[in-house]
């Protein structure tokens, strides 16, 4: 998945508390929100961010802080990988036949 700043991130394709598919949350500049309950998690960490299922307003954070426990998202590790090295060309035949050419 890729945030609002161009960064690429992996994640589960369920959202906690409930398992909600990640392919219908809204994904802003680090942080991916559940449609549903309206929990923010990192995409970094998968970190719940801000309140724990302040959705619906009123009901929502007290029926699910009795169910449930703010869980992290899964994430995959971020890695670095390291930019190519440019592949050294072969010396050519005819160098190595005459090398005072």
């Amino acid at each position: 998945m890729c945030d609002e700043a161009g960064g690429l991130y992996a994640l589960s394709n369920k959202l906690p508390p409930f398992g909600y598919p990640t392919s219908f949350a809204t994904v802003g500049k680090g942080f991916i929100l559940d449609p549903v309950t309206q929990s923010a998690f990192k995409l970094t960490t998968g970190e719940p961010v801000g309140p724990w299922c302040p959705s619906p307003p009123g009901i929502g954070p007290v029926i699910f802080n009795l169910i449930s426990k703010p869980t992290k998202a899964e994430t995959c590790a971020q890695r670095t990988v390291p930019a190519p090295r440019p592949t050294p060309r072969p010396a050519s035949p005819r160098s190595q036949l005459h090398p005072h050419t």
